[in-house]
């Protein structure tokens, strides 16, 4: 079982950095732990054009982080971190720098007699020096700026294969032996989820799957994968941490929720053309499903199914959508987004979904559906609001785990065959990544696709994306660092009206209660109404209440008893300040 030690520490989880994955990874690589640059190094992939429609392809710089280059940038991390803090030289270093001069030395065709480019901060590649005064150098100067390429020395911009011995740790990988001490810590917690990273690599290279940067690759991994589900060998294996890494792959909680409600909402009002329940689902359900009461009738008509609404139910739906209301920032105005002449939702953004999704869904189908359809939505509703809860508890996301199966089983039961596609089986691995890799909030793509959306909004060229991005950004910087020496009266980016102000207009006017000075607008339309007697009586009350050129007459009235004033509090009040005034 995992060791107690753990578990206390695990029990509740606000960040991903004390999750089990980073410290696991932390015991099994602690120099590469360590070292700053790749504490935060993650890939976020996303499909936001940057140049709208645009006659002409654009990569993404993000798409960059895939390339070879960038690999051997993470593979020699450790050419920039030459001191241990104590002045002494990390040990990694010094096995790095000896596999440099080993490789340097293998290629003659770069060298001069017996020497080799220095390629420390002091000689940049510029100066050929024998194998000892490179070592001496590179010990007391360190290597030059961005030198993860060493073209100097005879290596090509694309690397095809580790020919060094792992640097991180002396020439040796920590796996997930039998042998070693974290293995069963690691197995007890990840489960029978858990595939070991060098058991896939082993398969893969036992299948003769080439990695993509090979030149043959594409021709010789068509042919393997017909008989195998693997169709490349992925160049981040090449890392040397990723056999052992827990979380390889993070799956995305956004996405996968908004497809998976797209799916029950389209379903459930019978959308054309995005509902899974048509002619081709009835016939699976009639052959492998044993529903026969879902067939097509002798008019050539399908019956209603159980998990489908009407119109007149749709029409309650979106009634009741267009009059919700919600806190400022919460959600965006899902009143516009019904359409009740074609009875469908428009519009809805992927913070919209997860919203109705966790808090609208069960309520929006409470009487519209079956008791046992209602149900299942409901306990899929539950599952993605306490997965996305912002803390985590390890009990919860094990109970989650033994909760979604039974959950799509149940859903397995009501929706016809193809309405269970990818996207549906993906929640069944969220609980064990949110187990091992932390909250969601810190992995799901709203806040890259938050930051996608503002550099969108800054390319005024789409000729030359990357400059208009660069030129908006410094501009932007620029701005909001002069906005710290203006006067504080001037409205800047830093100090500005709230998104939606209120203050309306306030007239001082000399003889007004301060009652009536507060800020305020007006809203809607103008209605006149006589009030109550209750209603009159009420508004005085408030007004006497929250005025304060009133508290010297109420300390007086209070000296006639608390509760006769309470009671009678307009008609006293007016006896009380009138024998007030007369003193």
């Amino acid at each position: 079982m995992l060791d107690e030690t753990f578990r206390k520490v695990l029990i509740v989880s606000r960040h991903g950095i004390i999750m089990l994955w980073w410290l696991i990874f932390q015991m099994l690589y602690t120099d590469f732990a360590d070292i700053a640059i790749f504490q935060g190094s993650q890939i976020s992939s996303c499909s936001t054009n940057f140049t709208r429609p645009a006659s002409f392809s654009f990569h993404p710089p993000f798409l960059n982080f895939s390339a070879p280059r960038n690999m051997s940038n993470l593979k020699r991390g450790w050419m920039y971190e030459r001191l241990d803090g104590r002045g002494g030289i990390l040990s990694s270093f010094i096995t790095g720098v000896n596999n440099f001069i080993q490789y340097a030395c293998s290629q003659k065709n770069r060298m001069s007699g017996d020497n080799i480019k220095c390629p420390c901060k002091k000689c940049h590649n510029l100066k050929y020096m024998d194998v000892e005064m490179v070592k001496y150098h590179l010990f007391q100067y360190g290597f030059v700026e961005n030198y993860f390429v060493w073209k100097y020395q005879g290596e090509e911009d694309a690397i095809d294969e580790m020919y060094y011995v792992n640097d991180l740790h002396g020439g040796t990988q920590p796996e997930l032996g039998y042998d070693n001490p974290y293995r069963q810590m690691v197995l007890d917690v990840a489960g029978p989820n858990f595939d070991q990273g060098e058991e896939i690599l082993n398969q893969i290279c036992d299948l003769g799957i080439r990695k993509v940067t090979e030149l043959d690759a594409e021709e010789v991994n068509r042919r393997i994968c017909k008989s195998c589900g693997w169709k490349k060998q992925s160049i981040f294996w090449d890392l040397p941490y990723w056999s052992s890494n827990m979380i390889r792959h993070n799956l995305d909680v956004m996405h996968i929720e908004k497809n998976v409600f797209d799916n029950v909402f389209n379903t459930v009002l019978n959308n054309v053309d995005k509902t899974k329940d048509n002619s081709q689902s009835r016939l699976d359900m009639v052959n492998y499903c044993d529903r026969p009461q879902l067939a097509k009738d002798s008019n050539g008509k399908y019956p209603k199914a159980v998990y489908t609404i009407d119109k007149e139910e749709k029409a309650i739906l979106f009634n009741w959508v267009k009059d919700l209301k919600f806190p400022d920032g919460y959600v965006s105005n899902l009143g516009r987004c019904p359409d009740t002449n074609t009875k469908k939702l428009y519009g809805m953004k992927s913070h919209d979904c997860h919203v109705f999704m966790q808090r609208l869904l069960p309520i929006a189908f409470r009487e519209l559906l079956p008791s046992n359809v209602w149900q299942a939505l409901t306990e899929l509703s539950l599952f993605f609001k306490d997965l996305t809860s912002t803390t985590l508890r390890v009990d919860d996301m094990e109970r989650l785990e033994a909760d979604i199966p039974q959950i799509l089983c149940k859903l397995e039961r009501i929706f016809p065959p193809g309405f269970f596609d990818s996207m549906e089986h993906l929640p069944v691995h969220l609980p064990y990544e949110a187990k091992i890799a932390g909250p969601v909030q810190y992995r799901w793509m709203y806040p890259f696709e938050r930051y996608l959306g503002t550099l969108k909004r800054m390319i005024g060229n789409k000729a030359s994306v990357e400059g208009s991005i660069c030129e908006a950004y410094l501009m932007t910087k620029s701005t909001l660092l002069f906005s710290h020496y203006f006067e504080p009266h001037v409205m800047t980016r830093n100090h500005n009206v709230d998104r939606n102000d209120d203050g309306g207009i306030t007239e001082d006017l000399e003889g007004n209660l301060s009652i009536f000075t507060h800020p305020g607008r007006l809203w809607g339309e103008t209605r006149k109404r006589n009030l109550s007697l209750d209603e009159i009586k009420a508004a005085q009350t408030y007004i006497l209440l929250n005025c304060e050129e009133v508290e010297p007459f109420v300390r007086f009235s209070l000296k006639f008893g608390v509760q006769l004033v309470i009671l009678n509090y307009c008609d006293f009040f007016l006896f009380s300040s009138t024998a007030a005034t007369s003193k």
